[in-house]
């Protein structure tokens, strides 16, 4: 479960420092005094110094290390790294619930949306992506002393998942199947994972890498994977941009791939 956990880590990682060796920001400083063509949005965020990361604070993928206060996780890395490129002095991560990501994005309180976001025709509808960073899948967690032993065996459980997220699609999909007792919703990934520990609930259905991150660094709380469980949902991640700016869509994705 570590190593799969490693292992996305290290592709997410692979497709900033593995692509486009060579590119600084002192380039992009360069660049821009040599007169570079660059959208409305990148010359603003370059006067500002920053760029500001949505998240719901969502380790391991964008979330504020509380031990040394930094934005830290798989997604903050990427990000990071395409904020020096563009010449942008810092990536900032504001916390914002996660139903209301898209919404905080079109209203202009952040610039970009960093935080695992699955790329779906509906948000597409809404916001741009930028190509895809990487993928990931879904995982059942119950009680670490759990008698339940397969997908089956939930027909009489009550399952949760994150409002807002793919996994409510599909496990209310369960529950209109007759697969499972019932759905229960929570805001916060931790939210889930406690209602599981406490009892409040049979089960959740969270992100993959969560899971195996969760059940790897917080023991405390008593988890484990729901055996036998075959993922039903693997999803493409990538950043996510206002419909309105094209260009700088154009310039994200450039940097990602160049």
């Amino acid at each position: 479960k570590a190593a799969a956990l490693l292992m996305t880590t290290f592709l997410a990682f692979s497709l900033l420092t593995g692509c486009g060796a060579g590119s600084s920001s002192s380039e992009s400083s360069s660049s821009e005094k040599t007169g570079e063509n660059v959208s409305r949005t990148l010359e603003a965020l370059r006067k500002k110094g920053k760029i500001v990361v949505g998240s719901s604070n969502d380790a391991p993928f964008a979330y504020i290390d509380v031990a040394t206060d930094k934005f830290s996780g798989i997604d903050a890395e990427i990000m990071t790294e395409i904020a020096k490129r563009l010449g942008i002095a810092e990536a900032e991560m504001k916390i914002v619930e996660w139903d209301s990501l898209i919404l905080e994005l079109n209203n202009s309180s952040i610039d970009i949306i960093a935080d695992a976001m699955y790329i779906t025709e509906t948000r597409k509808e809404q916001v741009y992506f930028t190509d895809i960073w990487y993928s990931e899948a879904d995982a059942v967690i119950v009680p670490a002393d759990s008698e339940l032993s397969s997908f089956e065996d939930l027909k009489d459980c009550v399952v949760a998942a994150q409002t807002g997220s793919e996994f409510l699609e599909t496990v209310q999909g369960w529950a209109d199947e007759g697969l499972i007792a019932g759905v229960a919703m929570y805001a916060e990934p931790d939210e889930l994972l406690l209602a599981v520990n406490t009892g409040k609930v049979d089960a959740c259905l969270v992100d993959d890498i969560i899971a195996y991150y969760i059940i790897e660094n917080n023991k405390s709380l008593a988890l484990k994977l729901l055996p036998g469980y075959e993922s039903s949902d693997e999803g493409m991640i990538g950043a996510a941009v206002k419909k309105d700016d094209p260009d700088f869509l154009r310039e994200l994705n450039d940097t990602l791939n160049g």
